[in-house]
C-alpha cells in the first residue's frame, strides 16, 4: 500500500513538469508578443502547484492532521478572545477614535452633564 501511495504521488508529480513545462513551451511560441505572459504563466504554476499539493494532501491524509490542528488553534483563540473581551473592546474604540475625523485632541466630551477634555 505505502509503494502504491508513493508511486502515485511520484507520477503526479511528473505529470504536472510535463504539464507545465508543455504550457510554458506553448506560450513562448504562440503568444510571446502579447504583454503579461510572464504574469499568465506565473498563475498557471499557482494554479498546478495548488492542485498538486491537494492531491497529495489527500493522497498522504495530511488533511486531517491539518484540520485537528485548525480547529484546536481556532478553539484556543476563542478562548483567549473572550478572556480579553474588554481589553480588545477599549482597543477597537480607541483605533476608531483614532480614524474618525470629525474629533480632534481638544476636543470636549459631554456625557451626562459632564465635560472631558
Amino acid at each position: 500500500m505505502e509503494t502504491d501511495t508513493i508511486y502515485y504521488a511520484i507520477t503526479s508529480i511528473i505529470i504536472s513538469t510535463v504539464v507545465f513545462t508543455t504550457v510554458k513551451f506553448s506560450m513562448s511560441r504562440k503568444i510571446a508578443d502579447l504583454q503579461r505572459t510572464q504574469k499568465l504563466l506565473g498563475l498557471i504554476s499557482i494554479i498546478i502547484i495548488g492542485f498538486e499539493l491537494t492531491f497529495l494532501g489527500i493522497l498522504f491524509d495530511l488533511f486531517t492532521i491539518a484540520a485537528s490542528v485548525i480547529a484546536s488553534v481556532g478553539v484556543a483563540f476563542a478562548l483567549v478572545s473572550f478572556a480579553l473581551q474588554n481589553h480588545l473592546k477599549n482597543m477597537v474604540s480607541g483605533i476608531g477614535l483614532y480614524l474618525n475625523k470629525r474629533i480632534d485632541i481638544g476636543d470636549i466630551i459631554e456625557i451626562d452633564d459632564k465635560k472631558k477634555i
